[in-house]
């Protein structure tokens, strides 16, 4: 960790040729993923955590773990969808030089090639293809957004009060150390009085809360706490996807417009005509995009998002589990 930022240390498996790790900070994750939604639009792209939602915990070491994990999710997570294999922007963040990582990524971006024709997203995402749109599309489209949005903020909610569990496991566990502390106190004051025949007080089994108590940090962040922020950052996610489907439209709206005044003029000068010739193709192209974004956003949010929900709730039912466990053990002395 460095004095003004933190550095995280990327090694690939196998390494890339002459590559043995490279050093990122955290605005160069969301740089990858900002390039990513511009090359693949209404796309889902796997989340990267949110700086400010962890704000005020920054003090706390397992919180800067919590990033690393989520960071080191977000890259896994690309590892797995096959068209990001061979995209430009992921090599140039796995393999570029920290000294020249800036120059290079700047330089990227001035010859950045959107990759966003239809043809290309239908190509990369052949099962959606075929899927039949509803409708009543922008009722759906509307839908989508509400029942996202008010996924995001009931789990905010849940969220916050899984962080303050967690603070509290830890307070009990420090309370539960001190009390240990002063009943320890205590024998050492009982073993000088005069009365050496007393059973000693045995406090082997008080020792174990303090292990407890850790243990229960840890079962409720790793199957809880950390289930809910990834469905929450899903959820942001395709949100995102939404709003962006959203503003193809309004793009297109605006194109047919334009094309409806085209049909206004009895007469066109040459220059007039090459100009309507390339508002009709960009009118058709951006019709056939907002076809194939529409039915990548409509798999994302209904079958894709129930895929990842089966995912969450094992995680949960997992956390009740394990912690009954951790209740009979200890119960039982063998804890």
């Amino acid at each position: 960790m460095l004095a003004k930022h933190t550095v995280y240390i990327i090694k690939c498996e196998p390494h890339f040729p002459k590559v043995i790790q490279v050093a990122r900070r955290y605005n160069h994750f969301i740089w990858l993923r900002n390039i990513l939604q511009k090359q693949f639009p209404s796309t889902f792209i796997p989340p990267t955590p949110e700086k400010n939602r962890l704000a005020s915990l920054t003090k706390n070491k397992k919180f800067f773990e919590e990033r690393r994990s989520d960071l080191e999710r977000f890259l896994n997570r690309l590892e797995v969808i096959p068209y990001f294999h061979s995209n430009q922007a992921l090599l140039i963040f796995l393999t570029c030089p920290e000294s020249t990582f800036i120059k290079k990524t700047t330089q990227f971006e001035k010859e950045l090639m959107i990759i966003s024709s239809s043809e290309r997203l239908r190509s990369l995402n052949p099962s959606c293809a075929a899927i039949k749109l509803p409708t009543d599309l922008d009722f759906e489209i509307e839908r989508y957004r509400n029942e996202f949005s008010v996924r995001r903020q009931e789990l905010d909610e849940i969220y916050t009060k899984c962080l303050q569990l967690l603070m509290s496991y830890e307070r009990e566990k420090l309370v539960v150390e001190k009390f240990n502390e002063a009943l320890a106190q205590l024998g050492v004051v009982e073993d000088q009085f005069p009365r050496r025949d007393l059973k000693k007080r045995s406090d082997a089994n008080l020792k174990d809360w303090e292990v407890f108590h850790e243990e229960m940090y840890n079962l409720f962040l790793r199957h809880f706490t950390r289930n809910i922020r990834h469905e929450l950052q899903d959820a942001e996610s395709l949100i995102e996807n939404v709003v962006e489907l959203e503003n193809l439209r309004v793009r297109h709206d605006k194109l047919l417009r334009t094309m409806e005044k085209w049909a206004t003029y009895n007469e066109l000068s040459v220059e007039q005509m090459e100009q309507k010739k390339a508002d009709g193709d960009a009118e058709a192209e951006l019709s056939s995009l907002i076809d194939i974004c529409t039915k990548i956003v409509v798999n994302n949010s209904d079958q894709g998002w129930q895929d990842r929900v089966v995912d969450y709730r094992k995680g949960l039912r997992s956390y009740s589990k394990e912690m009954l466990q951790t209740f009979h053990s200890i119960a039982s002395g063998d804890f």
